[in-house]
């Protein structure tokens, strides 16, 4: 009996994978609720396997995305503003001898 198994063609092999036919950016909803991100879609979005996503509906649109960067949050943009005054400061430590728990 034949393998069911297919192998690696060599051109798959040299170019580094084979480009999928067929449909490449939709996905099925499973009986699950799942959804499978075609391979595609996660890498013009630079997303890898343990990346964590966030889900929103925008105006009826689900919009996938990675959570915000601590680079993103105001308190870092705001200590880029400053340049090199508060290189080495402790935030976590102002913060806990400012809001005791």
């Amino acid at each position: 009996m034949a393998s069911k198994v297919k192998g690696k063609s060599k051109k798959a092999a040299s170019t580094g994978g084979a480009t999928r036919r067929g449909r490449t950016r939709t996905s099925r909803l499973s009986s699950q609720h799942q959804v499978t991100i075609p391979v595609d879609v996660l890498r013009e979005a630079g997303f890898v396997v343990g990346d964590e996503l966030v889900f929103e509906v925008r105006e009826g649109v689900v919009v996938l995305s990675a959570p915000e960067s601590p680079e993103s949050n105001q308190r870092h943009m705001l200590c880029g503003a400053a340049g090199d005054a508060f290189k080495g400061f402790d935030w976590d430590k102002e913060r806990l001898s400012s809001w005791p728990e």
